[in-house]
């Protein structure tokens, strides 16, 4: 989350103590009555490993937010996965992937088969997640 767009790779140590710093305050604010819950976003799975494995770690993310959509598979990089086995809930922004969800030929021809959208094909498959 702290690396530039498109890095590919394991968080770094700078990155990781960078990550736990933010997420006590976090936690600080959770124990103040301040929030229900905290949760991150773009958070890839060493990201995760890493803040769970921080010492002054003591709430797991509730959420992790993350690019999610039709035409990346059901498990992309393993990330929803692994979120659920740590019991994190995978909340999908850009569903419908700017766009291009609504103009997929697969999710037209599926929606005309169900009378539906492809807008509504592609969201019902983010909900059926």
């Amino acid at each position: 989350p702290s690396e530039p767009f498109g890095y590919e790779g394991g968080c770094s140590r700078d990155i990781c103590a960078l990550n736990a710093a933010q997420w006590h305050a976090y936690q600080d604010f959770q124990k103040m009555n301040k929030t229900r819950s905290i949760g991150v976003s773009n958070y890839c799975q060493s990201c995760i490993e890493c803040l769970l494995s921080a010492t002054t770690t003591s709430v797991t993310p509730s959420v992790n937010q993350i690019q999610y959509h039709v035409g990346m598979g059901q498990d992309p990089e393993s990330l929803p996965s692994y979120c659920r086995s740590k019991g994190i809930v995978v909340q999908a922004y850009s569903p419908l992937a700017a766009g291009g969800v609504i103009s997929s030929e697969a999710c037209i021809r599926v929606g005309q088969a169900y009378n539906k959208t492809s807008a509504q094909v592609g969201l019902r498959w983010v909900l059926q997640q």
